[in-house]
């Protein structure tokens, strides 16, 4: 976790009227939010359905086909 000199430097000059006790407060929901978005990617990344070795060559002999073709 940061420390609020870290945060206070992150934050640039947002942070020059805030006190620690905001700047903890800002981290915090930071730190909220990041876990929210990595558990939105996590479970779309759960649901996609991964491309195989073989799904793979195939789709590039088409693509070489298609690019042949007059």
């Amino acid at each position: 976790m940061l420390s609020i000199k870290a945060c206070r430097h992150s934050l640039g000059k947002y942070a020059k009227d805030l006190d620690d006790s905001e700047i903890e407060a800002i981290r915090d929901l930071m730190y909220q939010l990041a876990f929210v978005m990595v558990e939105d990617y996590l479970n779309k990344c759960s649901k996609v359905v991964p491309i195989t070795a073989e799904r793979n060559t195939n789709e590039k002999r088409r693509f070489f086909e298609v690019i042949r073709r007059p």
